[in-house]
C-alpha cells in the first residue's frame, strides 16, 4: 500500500497545465501516468511531465484515464487530498477507482513511453518495433490497443500498395523491404512478427 497527500490547488494547477497540452483528437482516451516518489508525485502524459510536492508513504507507479482523474480532483473540496494506492485500485476518501499499478521495483514494465504529444500510428509502430519496450510496458501505458490498430493499419496499407503495383511485378516482400529501409529503419527480420 502506498499513500500520498497533495495540495488540491497544486494538483489542479498541474492537471490544468497537462490539460492545455493534451488537445489531440484522442484526448478522451489519454492516460495519465503517476509516479509516487520521495516527497513528490510525477504526473506524465506524452510530451509533458510535471512534479507536484506531496507527503508520501511508499513508492509506486500507476496509470489512470487523464480526464477522469481531472474530474475527480476538481470535484473534491478538501484543500488536502490523501490518495491510497492498492493493487489495481486508487482510493480517495470513500471512493475507489480502477487503475493499472506497477511497483517501481518491477523493471519489466515501469518505463515511460517516449512519444510526441500528438503521436500518430507511425510513432507507435516505431516505438513498438524499436525493441526498447515490452508488451507489458505498452499495456501498462494503455497504448496496446493503439499499437494493434497501428499494425493493422500498416498491413492494410501494404496490401493496397501490393494490389496497385502487382501488375508491375512488385511483390509484398519488395514493399516490406522498402518500408523498413526507408521508413522505419529497423532490422528486416522484425517484419514477420506482425505482418
Amino acid at each position: 500500500m502506498t499513500q500520498f497527500t497533495v495540495s488540491r490547488r497544486k494538483l489542479i494547477t498541474a492537471l490544468n497545465q497537462i490539460k492545455k497540452v493534451e488537445k489531440s483528437a484522442k484526448k478522451f482516451q489519454s492516460t495519465l501516468e503517476v509516479t509516487v516518489l520521495n516527497n513528490f508525485i510525477l504526473l506524465k502524459i506524452s510530451g509533458i511531465e510535471i512534479s507536484v510536492d506531496a507527503t508520501v508513504a511508499g513508492k509506486i507507479k500507476f496509470t489512470i484515464p487523464l480526464w477522469y482523474y481531472i474530474d475527480v480532483v476538481k470535484s473534491e473540496k478538501d484543500p488536502k487530498l490523501t490518495f491510497t494506492v492498492l493493487e489495481k485500485e486508487l482510493k480517495l476518501r470513500g471512493l475507489t477507482f480502477n487503475i493499472t499499478t506497477n511497483s517501481l521495483a518491477d523493471t519489466d514494465s515501469n518505463k515511460s513511453l517516449l512519444l510526441p504529444i500528438n503521436y500518430t500510428y507511425l510513432d507507435v509502430l516505431k516505438l513498438y518495433l524499436s525493441g526498447n519496450y515490452s508488451i507489458e510496458e505498452m499495456i501498462f501505458n494503455n497504448i496496446e490497443g493503439f499499437m494493434i490498430a497501428s499494425i493493422r493499419r500498416l498491413d492494410i496499407e501494404v496490401r493496397k500498395i501490393e494490389v496497385s503495383l502487382n501488375k508491375y511485378g512488385v511483390e509484398k516482400k519488395d514493399i516490406e523491404t522498402l518500408m523498413y529501409d526507408k521508413l522505419i529503419k529497423l532490422p528486416k527480420e522484425k517484419i514477420s512478427f506482425f505482418i
